[in-house]
C-alpha cells in the first residue's frame, strides 16, 4: 500500500487546501458536502462527497466506519 502524501481539499469558496491526510482526524457527510476534522481546529468543508474523498484517502489507510463517517485509524485513541 502506498501512502498518499498530500490532497487537495476543495473549499466552498473556490479556494483550494493542501492537506497531509495524517493530520486529518475524521470526515463527516453533510448533505452533499464534507466536513474534514483536523486536530484543535474547527472543520472544514469539502464540496464534494464523503463517497468521493473516500477514494482519495483509501491509499491513506481512512476506514469508513459509518455511512456518513470516514477516520484516520492512525489517530484514533480509543
Amino acid at each position: 500500500m502506498t501512502q498518499q502524501r498530500h490532497i487537495l481539499l476543495r473549499l466552498a469558496d473556490r479556494r483550494r487546501l493542501v492537506t497531509d491526510p495524517r493530520d486529518i482526524y475524521f470526515l463527516e457527510a453533510d448533505g452533499d458536502d464534507t466536513l474534514v476534522r483536523f486536530r484543535g481546529k474547527e472543520r472544514v468543508r469539502d464540496v464534494r462527497p464523503l463517497s468521493e474523498l473516500e477514494k482519495l484517502l483509501e491509499s491513506a489507510g481512512f476506514v469508513r466506519i459509518h455511512r456518513s463517517y470516514l477516520v484516520n485509524p492512525a489517530r484514533l485513541q480509543e
